[in-house]
């Protein structure tokens, strides 16, 4: 009788579970769309029990398209939901998902603490709109491309990664000591540019003039020399 009335089991089916799973986004706030959503798939179930179609319905694709028309702390709670279900050794169901929603949609529609957490909600955004516009106020540094590492200001100013004293590293009197074997090595461990020391790219990405002071080089990359 039923798949007389209206049209067949399967148009009948179609027609369920395209209403449930491509309704509108339900807001944050809407505890009438949770009710209604739930209204509707109990009707749904009803129907599709009716005409043997329920394995359309309870599979994972079809629970999530239900689940993406949720407000997000729906969505939270169904995971956990999930996670205590598949404990028990139980697969979640659809009507999981309408015991959850619903239960969702009474606490927001309790005439006494339904809007308990609506100001807190708001002056939480409130908060959150003041820090960005802080954060879009305040003063942006900017950093040459071709600035090096010890050129980068430090709490203390000016500090090199070779021994931490307040210059830079082509200054340091320590570094220059050293051998060009150990100059190397010191460069290539902190990943710095061979030609300007800049930690931001290597020397065959340079785009300073060649370093090098040493007469007739012959090395065709560029490198600081010694």
């Amino acid at each position: 009788i039923l798949s007389e009335r209206f049209g067949g089991a399967y148009k009948v089916s179609k027609t369920w579970m395209t209403k449930i799973m491509t309704g509108p986004q339900i807001k944050q706030g809407d505890g009438d769309g949770l009710q209604d959503l739930a209204d509707e798939l109990e009707s749904c179930e009803i129907t599709l029990r009716a005409t043997g179609r329920m394995g359309q319905l309870n599979n994972e694709d079809s629970l999530v398209k239900i689940l993406r028309r949720c407000p997000l702390y729906v969505k939270s709670r169904w995971q956990s939901r999930v996670q205590e279900l598949r404990a028990q050794g139980k697969e979640p169901n659809v009507e999981d998902i309408r015991k959850l929603i619903r239960t969702a949609a009474n606490e927001k529609c309790d005439p006494v603490y339904g809007n308990l957490m609506d100001s807190e909600n708001k002056e939480c955004a409130m908060r959150q709109r003041a820090n960005f516009r802080m954060e879009a106020q305040r003063p942006k540094v900017n950093f040459s491309v071709q600035a090096t590492n010890e050129e980068r200001p430090t709490n203390d100013g000016l500090k090199c990664y070779f021994c931490d004293e307040s210059h830079r590293l082509e200054s340091c009197e320590s570094f220059k000591k050293t051998d060009g074997e150990q100059q190397f090595r010191f460069i290539r461990q902190r990943k710095l540019c061979d030609n300007c020391l800049s930690s931001f790219h290597f020397s065959a990405g340079c785009k300073r003039r060649k370093a090098c002071t040493v007469p007739d080089c012959d090395i065709r990359r560029k490198h600081l020399g010694s």
